[in-house]
């Protein structure tokens, strides 16, 4: 009852086609928020992003330029002015890829960089139960814009007879804000605490990630595997004042990653199982431990449109945090009906 929203986007690439090898296209991106009652405030992105593309043999090139640009507005309300960060509206937006070997192993380089506006609905796919008042205690803003300065990556992607799939990267971001890589712990006193989804001013990160995927008629399989370094410390205390409120950022995860199994007699009955994994983050006033959340899935597909499918979650009852302070549900079950259109 704290929170009312509306949220929009829009995208669009046009542009003409000089030759079966050359084209040149100007994209647009627009995301617009509204908030009211609580936040009280409206944000907003607008880019244009035009880029030169050239395919020629295995060669696959794109040279482009993201002009953004981003506005908030409104009265805060309750809360402390949200989307506040204004980014630096130039950004590199560079593609390279080379084909190794033809529909099979290609191997690309990317540089980039760019902005998007703090939505509530991505607060709430991180964690479920975050709170648009929690903010109050902290003295800063829910919602917050991320801005990557600039990022670069290496990678090789490919297929092994048209079954197994594989995108190995690894690459450089710099940030000057990050809320969805961060969270900040506070306690006003040695019983009650809070957390909030501030995020980082400024955070430089390293990382490696494999996606991997198999697919068949009867079983599928898929996953990420990601590493991060981040030059932020534990330590940094983000505030501290005499009503003995300390905050400290949460590193983000070293290892993380995914896995999902699926398999289908018949397109009729389907059974899976899935994890979702991390080691633990740490921070100044304390850490949240590794978990791994266990699930398992069964499907019913009684008619054409209708199917019927129970799934477990987190089957090892652990405390699972994607957001850091935040505690999943421990075994859980939900079941549901699907309408296949």
């Amino acid at each position: 009852r704290g929170l009312s929203g509306h949220e929009l986007s829009f995208s669009s690439v046009l542009g003409p086609v000089f030759s079966e090898s050359q084209r040149f296209t100007v994209g647009i991106d627009l995301d617009m928020v509204s908030y009211g009652r609580a936040f009280g405030t409206d944000a907003g992105r607008f880019a244009v992003i035009p880029e030169y593309q050239l395919s020629k043999g295995r060669w696959r090139l794109g040279l482009g330029v993201r002009l953004s640009a981003m506005f908030n507005g409104g009265e805060a309300g309750l809360l402390p002015s949200q989307d506040t960060k204004k980014g630096q509206y130039v950004y590199p937006d560079i593609k390279v890829s080379y084909d190794i070997i033809r529909d099979y192993m290609r191997i690309y380089a990317k540089l980039g960089g760019g902005e998007s506006i703090g939505r509530y609905s991505d607060m709430l796919r991180t964690g479920h139960f975050i709170h648009p008042l929690y903010t109050l205690t902290a003295g800063g803003p829910l919602l917050d814009n991320t801005v990557e300065r600039i990022s670069a990556s290496l990678g090789l992607r490919g297929n092994i007879a048209s079954r197994f799939s594989y995108d190995l990267s690894a690459g450089y971001r710099n940030f000057a804000s990050a809320p969805l890589f961060a969270a900040v712990s506070g306690s006003r006193s040695s019983i009650d605490g809070l957390s909030a989804t501030l995020g980082y001013t400024g955070m430089q990160m390293f990382y490696a990630s494999l996606d991997y995927g198999w697919n068949s008629a009867d079983f599928s399989l898929d996953g990420n595997f990601t590493y991060r370094y981040s030059d932020v410390s534990a330590g940094d205390v983000f505030l501290s004042d005499g009503n003995n409120t300390w905050m400290s950022f949460f590193l983000p995860a070293a290892f993380s990653g995914d896995v999902r199994a699926l398999y289908n007699w018949h397109r009729r009955i389907y059974a899976g199982a899935d994890c979702r994994f991390s080691t633990a983050r740490d921070g100044a006033l304390c850490s949240t431990a590794g978990y791994a959340d266990l699930g398992i899935y069964l499907e019913l597909r009684t008619a054409r449109l209708f199917s019927f499918w129970i799934r477990g979650g987190n089957l090892l009852n652990m405390t699972v945090q994607y957001m850091p302070m935040y505690a999943e549900s421990g075994i859980n079950f939900t079941a549901g009906i699907c309408l296949n259109l």
